[in-house]
């Protein structure tokens, strides 16, 4: 069973601030300052920009719980949204309380675009403008993401986000967004460095708790530190347990210089020997719970212990009401893993070994795979890998697993599931060349069989996207007669839409009507949504209009109830009912949505449609969208129904002459025996070959033996073969 991409639980925790500490030093000045930024319509960026232990997100966090009226959205960012489906899943799940329909509407655009930019933005966008109440979201610890892709998606949203939405970005350094240009349209509202560094009462109030200074000792701790946060707490760390608080200020450096060699010496040096090995063991985890710690560390109290630390130290910081999950301060963190690599090298990979083990088991691939690559153990991080990649591939995780994939190195090649997964990856990213070394390599691992199961899926895609239906066709034909497609609800869908591409209808009735079956009982909710897009295609292609806007309506319904309807393949269910019941503006969308895909010969058979309907009507793009399908079909291979589909609309609307074929022919094709044949490879007969093409039935037969002269032919069959080699077809 695969791991879930997305969990309530780690929802939850993403999107909920951080719990603020017992005793907060409540900044007046600053939440005052961010209330005046929300409330003025011009500000479009509020960027909390300091270097760590400033105090940005405590200042967040407690501005948020001092207006509770105010609809405020938060995202706890880490460095695994560096993958813009992840950054953006999030966004969507931390608006949701405050944007009703926003999961339903924004999700499906993320997963099936893998995050595109010029797909998620105007989707979000739209899902916003239904909202007149004000709205802030934070975005904290934003530094972890590196991401152009991600960065290019902000900065359009910021830029074309609603006067009534607010965007907060916590981060220590400046994200690569046009900064410059907000402050000059005094669109942007800037809290530095200097803004949070604490004066003289605020120093006293935090410090109240734990020890009394006089007035000399505090402006000596106040110039010691700068006024900042970090510093200040770990002073107060160390005050509670001096007998000599004003011994201790004088040779306290809070300097951010000095504060590791300080936590070193008087914070960890001040720990027991079983608390300090617990905090070293965990330090490897970006967040932990008390399984987890007692997991790692061979215990049975780890949660009460970290509820414990939690209420006795701020470097410790609570991440959610129930006091579940924790994480270490960055400040601390760091420093703990620098000890654990100086004190106890040997024992680090092994952790990572038990904490891959731990979220593997409850659930959390991501993690999972991390901890695995962390530990050198490659073998075991490549069977998560292909494990899961299903859920995330549908999730859209496309950078998060060519990352991983990338980590793996070598191990790729020798593993049979990732060399599937990198040909899917880098064919979905349209490097079709790098997608055609990984299925050889895979082909090699199955002793040179396409029409393995694991394998024929990839094969026949790639060569259905690159325009070569006959050698996909080749391919379908072996897994159809080995039956190996009865076992595999997205085997029997690419099978039965080889079939349907290459005009062999009645030959994809079998595998389509398996894979609606498998589909149900696996279930694959991707192969529900697609099958019905081949079997519309099918339908149109023989005249069947009901039929075709029956399954295309079918398959845009389970798009919707699945949130995938921008998978690949699912957004030509629009294109098919815009040529079933005439809809220009489903023929436009169909268009616009396949050109987010790189499946090219599809974004063709789109195209076409665009272009039947438009020209139907007058509209002036209809003759662009069929110059973009012909420049798809002419670099085709064998186009299959695309190319007959392509022939009969520039016929209907006398548009476009095919260009003459190429090759070594007794004389050239003329443009009616081009469009002839590419009807041939097709189960049509002459009768309706000449229906098709709005001529007589003897002009077809007067142009089918023209044919078989030039391409020197005994048969259809000869003909269609004799084509392909030739580089007609």
């Amino acid at each position: 069973m695969s791991m879930p991409v997305l969990d309530e639980v780690l929802v939850a925790r993403k999107v909920h601030p951080p719990v603020l500490p017992d005793h907060l030093v409540h900044r007046t000045g600053l939440i005052e300052r961010l209330d005046a930024a929300r409330d003025d319509l011009r500000t479009r960026l509020v960027l909390v920009s300091a270097p760590a232990g400033s105090g940005k997100s405590t200042l967040l966090a407690s501005w948020i719980a001092a207006r509770p009226e105010a609809r405020t959205a938060w995202l706890q960012v880490e460095a695994a949204d560096a993958d813009p489906a992840t950054f953006w899943t999030y966004v969507v799940h931390a608006l949701d309380p405050f944007v009703p329909g926003i999961v339903d509407d924004v999700l499906p655009a993320v997963q099936g675009s893998g995050g595109a930019a010029d797909v998620v933005v105007p989707r979000l966008l739209r899902a916003l403008d239904g909202v007149a109440e004000p709205l802030t979201l934070v975005l904290d610890d934003h530094h972890l993401v590196g991401a152009e892709q991600v960065h290019t998606g902000l900065q359009r949203f910021v830029e074309l986000a609603p006067p009534n939405l607010t965007i907060v970005i916590s981060t220590r350094t400046d994200p690569p967004l046009r900064v410059a240009r907000l402050r000059v349209r005094q669109e942007l509202v800037e809290v530095r460095a200097a803004d949070l560094r604490f004066d003289e009462a605020e120093m006293a109030d935090l410090l109240a708790p734990v020890a009394t200074l006089d007035a000399e000792e505090r402006a000596r701790l106040l110039e010691r530190t700068e006024g900042w946060a970090a510093g200040l707490v770990l002073a107060g760390l160390s005050l509670r347990r001096s007998d000599d608080p004003g011994a201790f200020v004088e040779r306290f450096g809070g300097s951010q210089d000095t504060v590791a060699a300080y936590l070193a010496d008087e914070v960890l040096r001040g720990l027991d020997e079983v608390d300090l090995r617990r905090l070293l063991e965990t330090s490897i985890l970006e967040r932990l719970n008390g399984p987890l710690v007692d997991h790692l560390c061979g215990t049975t109290d780890g949660a009460g212990w970290l509820g414990d630390l939690a209420r006795g130290n701020q470097l410790v910081i609570g991440l959610d009401d129930t006091g579940t999950w924790f994480r270490y301060h960055h400040l601390l963190a760091d420093l703990l893993r620098v000890e654990l690599a100086r004190r106890r090298p040997e024992v680090v990979p092994e952790l990572h070994a038990r904490a891959s083990e731990w979220f593997a088991a409850n659930g959390d691939a991501g993690p999972a795979i991390d901890h695995a690559l962390a530990a050198g153990r490659t073998d075991r991080a490549a069977d998560l890998i292909a494990a899961h990649a299903t859920s995330l591939l549908n999730a859209g995780r496309f950078v998060t697993l060519l990352g991983h994939l990338d980590a793996l190195g070598a191990t790729v090649d020798e593993h049979l599931g990732c060399s599937v997964l990198a040909g899917w990856l880098h064919l979905s990213q349209g490097r079709w060349d790098v997608a055609r070394r990984h299925l050889d390599r895979a082909e090699a691992l199955v002793g040179g069989d396409l029409a393995s199961p694991v394998v024929a899926p990839l094969a026949i895609t790639l060569e259905l996207t690159t325009g070569d239906v006959g050698a996909a066709l080749a391919v379908a034909r072996r897994v159809r007669d080995a039956g190996a497609h009865v076992g595999s609800a997205r085997l029997a869908m690419v099978v039965g839409g080889t079939f349907v591409t290459a005009g062999l209808g009645r030959e994809a009735v079998e595998p389509l009507d398996a894979a609606r079956r498998l589909a149900e009982e696996e279930p694959d909710h991707f192969v529900a949504t697609v099958t019905p897009v081949f079997e519309a295609i099918d339908a149109l292609e023989v005249g069947d209009v009901d039929l075709a806007r029956d399954r295309a309506e079918r398959s845009l319904a389970l798009g919707r109830e699945h949130q995938n309807e921008h998978s690949p393949l699912a957004p030509l269910a629009h294109s098919v009912l815009a040529a079933a019941v005439d809809d220009p503006a489903s023929a436009r969308l169909g268009a616009e949505l396949a050109g987010t895909s790189p499946r090219n010969l599809f974004l063709g058979y789109a195209h076409v449609c665009a272009a039947d309907v438009l020209c139907a009507v007058g509209d002036p793009e209809g003759p662009a969208h069929l110059r973009a399908a012909r420049r798809i079909v002419d670099a085709a291979a064998d186009p299959g129904v695309v190319g007959a589909h392509l022939d009969r609309t520039a016929s209907r609307h006398r548009l476009a002459p095919v260009d003459p074929g190429r090759g070594e022919l007794v004389e050239p094709l003329t443009e009616r025996e081009v469009a002839v044949l590419r009807h041939l490879p097709t189960s049509l007969s002459q009768r309706e070959i000449a229906a098709e093409l709005y001529v007589s039935v003897n002009t077809v037969k007067s142009h089918t033996r023209g044919l078989y002269r030039k391409l020197g032919a005994s048969s259809r069959d000869d003909a269609v073969r004799r084509a392909r080699e030739l580089g007609l077809l």
